[in-house]
């Protein structure tokens, strides 16, 4: 983990999304969510998705290919409940919800 960054206890959200999501969906899903249920978030600010080891989310961290979900669920071999992001804003770290798949 990023030594900057600080994780925030007690923020674990669930959102649901599309399988197909890219990072900026992931993000902005996770804004809305954070923001409709604490109303101390800043939806305004400005907000970075994050791998549990601190990197943005944005390409793959073993490639230069853009980030999907369903290709991350393939590469992590876990289901979707199972995964876990964070986004981060001036130097916090808020656990990003576990993800669970919209059926289409």
């Amino acid at each position: 983990m990023n030594a900057n960054l600080r994780l925030v206890r007690g923020s674990r959200l669930v959102i649901s999304i599309e399988k197909t999501a890219t990072a900026a969906v992931v993000l902005s899903a996770a804004v809305a969510k954070f923001a409709a249920h604490d109303w101390h978030f800043q939806s305004t600010d400005v907000w970075v998705l994050r791998y549990p080891d601190g990197k943005p989310v944005d390409k793959f961290p073993e490639g230069s290919e853009d980030f999907r979900l369903d290709l991350y669920k393939e590469q992590l071999m876990k289901e979707y409940q199972r995964i876990t992001l964070y986004i981060s804003c001036d130097g916090e770290l808020l656990l990003l919800p576990r993800y669970s798949s919209k059926l289409q």
